[in-house]
Parts: structure tokens; sequence; C-alpha cells
């Protein structure tokens, strides 16, 4: 699961940072070198490597026809604690208790884990990418922006368009 939202929420982030022309060249170089190595596009006709296969469930591994683009080993960790953090404010006393704003509260509270900023950030600079601590914060905070949309409309839909049965 990690790898369908968490990997939404880049593809999302990087559909925004990477044609966003707010940035000048060399920080949008820098930008689209960060979205390179968050993640890779797995062709089916090459074997998947043995490291990674940990990360790779069986259903995602059926589902792929080609071209699916997996979070990299180095951002793992960070996408593994990011999903942790998202499912873990997501619970029936929390939807009850913020209603509406329930994205906005769960990011308010992420906002204040500074751990995991820094696993994401640790994983971008092991990588040789050089960011503005400010550019990677807004490319961060998107990206769990984004994963929580997706969490949520994936739970959602798995609770509320169950099969009906006679």
């Amino acid at each position: 699961m990690v790898q369908n939202i968490t990997g939404s929420g880049i593809r999302q982030a990087k559909l925004q940072f990477c044609n966003s022309k707010s940035y000048n060249e060399r920080d949008r170089e820098r930008i689209e070198k960060l979205f390179e190595k968050l993640f890779f596009c797995h062709d089916t006709k090459t074997e998947i490597s043995q490291e990674y296969k940990k990360y790779y469930p069986r259903d995602i591994e059926f589902a792929n026809v080609g071209g699916l683009h997996l979070i990299s080993i180095p951002f793992m960790k960070w996408a593994i604690n990011l999903h942790k953090e998202i499912a873990s404010g997501y619970n029936q006393s929390n939807l009850v208790q913020d209603k509406r704003m329930y994205i906005a509260t769960n990011m308010k509270r992420i906002k204040q884990k500074a751990d995991l900023f820094s696993q994401f950030e640790q994983a971008a600079s092991s990588c040789g990418v050089v960011l503005d601590k400010d550019i990677l914060n807004d490319i961060y905070l998107r990206i769990v922006l984004f994963s929580f949309r997706a969490y949520s409309g994936e739970l959602n839909n798995r609770i509320f368009n169950k099969a009906k049965t006679s």
C-alpha cells in the first residue's frame, strides 16, 4: 500500500513542481533530479533487484503491465514511516472529532514531526540532491498532502463501495 499511496503522492507533486515556472532554471533542474531519485519506472521486461523485492508486493507486481513508478530504496524508510503516520491519524475517533478538517489537522500533526522531514532530507542528500530547504519542505508537504488524499480515498472506497450482497 505504501507504493500506491505515497507513490501516488510523489507523482502528483512531480506534476506540480516540475511544470512550475516559479523557480529559476537551476532550482528546476534540482527539483527534476529529486523526482528522478524519488522513484523509478519499472519495466516488466527487466527483473526487479533482490534488494527491492521486499518493497514490491505481489499484488502490485501482477497489476504492473509496464511503466509502474516505484519509490526508490533511499526514500523507502521515509515512505514507510510517512504511511504509518498517515494511517495512525486516520481512525474513527479522529474522523468524528475533526470532521472536515481531518486532513488539515493531520497535516499540522505531521508538520510537527521534524524526524519525518529529516528522513526525507537525508534521503535526498544521500542521492546527491541539493535543494534549498524551503523548496524541499514545500515538495515534502505537497507529497504528504497528496498521500493523505490518496489514503483517505482508498480507505473510503473500501469502506463505502463494498460489493453489495443480497
